[in-house]
């Protein structure tokens, strides 16, 4: 340990001693002077020149690699689409096709939507009302006759029902005998007429052997062959009977023939 005084002793004996670490003053002068006065200190230009070439090459790569990549474009998806299975080397054309077809079909009908909006005339305004004046009566004048009201005709007044009632006509024996003198044979008719009568009217009972008398008249005056065919034909003997019955009996109120019974017996 040294005490206070003899540091200070040691410092100043070593600032007395020259070593190896002192300053040439004179040297450094002369270096100085040697070197050339036009050199002037790194402007802001100079250094962004100089990291100017740090970034260059990160440029220049994307920039080489752009053009580059754009021509293999085509050619990588030329080889993925035949790369692709057949069915959708045929879809996607189709799907891209479909679209295009969708594309131009929505802006030509929208065009001709506008056009056609466009071309539409506009409605034409509504007339204006434009109040008559009154006239007032001159004196002396004739007034017009007042022109006869039309009353609303009332519906006719629908005519009444008729009531349908049955009427029967049974126990028809008629015997038929060829002309060829063959077997005869004998037809059994049970009918049913169908009237039509006023409201309050009855069946014409005065008129039952006139009406009974016309249809065995009838079916007595048809030949054998007539007959045998009405029992299978009963619409044409229905059409027969009833134009034979309007014949006899005119506005007859007979509507309709119901059979019960039409039998040939041997």
């Amino acid at each position: 340990m040294l005490t206070p005084e003899d540091e200070a002793e040691v410092f100043f004996e070593q600032e007395a001693k020259p070593g190896a670490d002192d300053i040439d003053l004179a040297s450094l002068l002369e270096s100085e002077a040697s070197q050339p006065k036009n050199v002037s200190p790194a402007s802001p230009v100079t250094a962004a020149e100089q990291i100017r070439p740090e970034q260059s090459p990160q440029i220049s790569w994307l920039a080489s690699l752009l053009p580059a990549a754009l021509p293999a474009i085509p050619a990588r998806a030329a080889d993925w689409f035949q790369a692709r299975p057949r069915y959708q080397k045929i879809l996607f054309p189709s799907l891209a096709a479909l679209a295009i077809l969708s594309l131009c079909a929505v802006l030509f009908f929208r065009s001709t939507s506008q056009q056609l909006a466009e071309k539409q005339p506009s409605a034409p305004a509504a007339p204006l009302a434009t109040s008559v004046p009154a006239v007032q009566p001159q004196p002396g004048a004739i007034a017009p006759a007042p022109q006869p009201t039309l009353r609303q005709t009332e519906p006719p007044a629908p005519a009444p029902m008729k009531n349908r009632k049955k009427w029967p006509m049974h126990s028809f024996f008629i015997a038929v005998q060829p002309k060829d003198n063959s077997e005869g044979f004998l037809v059994r008719i049970d009918l049913n007429l169908i009237l039509l009568l006023e409201p309050g009217t009855n069946i014409p009972e005065d008129k039952r052997a006139f009406v009974r008398d016309t249809i065995f008249q009838f079916f007595a005056n048809r030949p054998p062959e007539e007959l045998r065919r009405y029992s299978l034909a009963r619409g044409e003997m229905i059409r027969n009977l009833e134009s034979w019955l309007h014949k006899e009996w005119p506005q007859n109120p007979i509507a309709s023939i119901m059979f019960d019974r039409y039998q040939i017996l041997n």
